[in-house]
């Protein structure tokens, strides 16, 4: 018996596959268009996974985290959001949520976007520290630690920061964000300041 499949079957059946389903609150019932679905997301750097970190702040730790970072303001990375929120979006204790967020700024993971003697109510606002290991390309050891505070918006722009630090060694004094509106135009500026040289681009 012949079990090889044609290529082209082969290659069909390989094809990852993504359907959307729609499932009406009420049975039978069309919805009424047009609707509405949120599908923003945020990215957890897998280094910090894989490495093990985890094991330090505690898996309460990371839930307040994830939940922590969903809250980030697209163009300042400042996030907003109380305890009591927090507490309830994992399904844990405020007091839980407090331990954590204490360790998850020791171990830093986030940090204070306000001063301690600043801060005014119950809302916190916090700010996510990223971090990855430099290594040398030839043999893989760690030479030493990227930082930097996450800003959503500015994303991409680390990415290529990043990207020629590790052909050139120099990293930007600053990556800044400015974001001006009018009535009639919308302008967004990203800009990169690096030790030996200015750049921008718009």
């Amino acid at each position: 018996m012949n079990d090889f499949k044609p290529l082209n079957q082969l290659l069909t059946e390989l094809e990852p596959r993504t359907s959307l389903q729609f499932h009406s609150v009420k049975e039978n019932t069309p919805p009424t268009l047009p609707l509405n679905v949120r599908t923003t997301w945020f990215r957890i750097l897998d280094e910090r996974v894989q490495r093990g970190e985890i094991q330090t702040i505690g898996t309460s730790g990371f839930a307040v985290y994830a939940v922590i970072k969903s809250f980030a303001d697209i163009n300042s990375g400042v996030s907003q959001v109380g305890r009591e929120t927090i507490a309830k979006l994992i399904g844990m204790s405020p007091s839980t949520v407090a331990r954590s967020i204490s360790k998850l700024k020791a171990h830093q993971w986030i940090h204070d976007a306000i001063p301690a003697g600043q801060r005014r109510g119950r809302t916190g606002r916090y700010v996510i520290i990223e971090r990855l290991l430099a290594r040398t390309a030839e043999t893989g050891e760690v030479v030493g630690e990227v930082v930097w505070n996450n800003v959503p918006r500015l994303q991409r722009t680390t990415e290529e920061a990043l990207k020629e630090f590790c052909h050139t060694g120099e990293l930007p004094v600053r990556m800044t964000y400015h974001r001006h509106l009018r009535v009639t135009e919308l302008e967004e500026t990203y800009e990169v300041v690096h030790n030996s040289a200015a750049g921008s681009r718009r």
